[in-house]
Parts: C-alpha cells; structure tokens; sequence
C-alpha cells in the first residue's frame, strides 16, 4: 500500500517537473441566454422625419432595417444560431440589467442595444436607450408597435 501511495507521488511530482502544470482555458464571456424574453418579442417601428426604423425581434433573431421614404437604406440581422469563431453573433444578457433594461447585441463589439418594454402614451413600446458617449444623460427612444 505505501509503495503504491510513494510510486503515484513520484510519479505527479515528475510530471509537474516535467510537463509543468496545465490549466484549462477558461471563457470570460458572461453566461446568456440562447432566446429572446417573451416581452421584448415582435414587430416595432419609429419614425425620425423621412427615416422609418423597423425593429423585428423573434426568439433567435434581431433585425433592424432603416428606410428612407420607401426605400430601403440598410439591414441588420443577427442570431443566436449562427456561430463565429466559437462564439454565438448575438447574444442575450442572463437577466435584466438596472431598472430592467435587456441588454443585446453583437458579440465581440460594442453593438448593442439596452432595451425595456414600457407604456408610453398609452401605448405599448420598447424603451431604447443609445450610449451616451461623454454626455451626462444618455438619449432614449421609444419603438412602437
């Protein structure tokens, strides 16, 4: 029994020796969820002079598209089922963030969009608040639907 307990002994401290010690690479990225919340889900729009912003958020997908009177000007679309160099290309935040913000966005850059559905002129809409960049108070907006 002490030979087998004294041989394995040896036998780590040689390898540490050896090999040295190896730890497992461990992901940073905070855990998210792989569907969006119920509440945030559906067809909303704005609209800034000619410019219409319509925001379509599913259970996997977010797209935003600008128009400009009737013309199409751009597309985002981002999903949780298309993987990019190991990570998910959108990503949800595991929780509600401050006063019930839902943070989502683009992994790996700082596209993202603080969201929260509120009643505002006895409507229903979707609270977005954009960065601030060095303002005191950051701007907000509110989507439709």
């Amino acid at each position: 029994m002490k030979s087998k307990l004294l041989v394995s002994t040896v036998a780590v401290a040689a390898g540490l020796a050896i090999g040295g010690v190896t730890v497992p690479a461990v992901n940073a990225q905070a855990k998210t969820y792989k569907a969006t919340p119920k509440k945030l889900r559906g067809n909303w729009h704005r609209k800034i002079g000619n410019q219409k912003f319509k925001l379509k958020i599913t259970k996997h997908t977010l797209r935003e598209r600008v128009y400009n009177e009737s013309r199409r000007l751009s597309t985002v679309k981002l999903s949780t089922k298309k993987i990019i160099n190991g990570q998910r290309q959108f990503y949800i935040g595991k929780s509600a963030m401050h006063k019930g913000y839902w943070n989502i966005g683009l992994n790996g850059s700082d596209q993202s969009w603080l969201l929260k559905p509120v009643k505002h002129h006895s409507k229903k809409a979707l609270r977005y608040l954009l960065p601030s960049y060095g303002q005191s108070t950051p701007k907000v907006v509110y989507y439709y639907k």
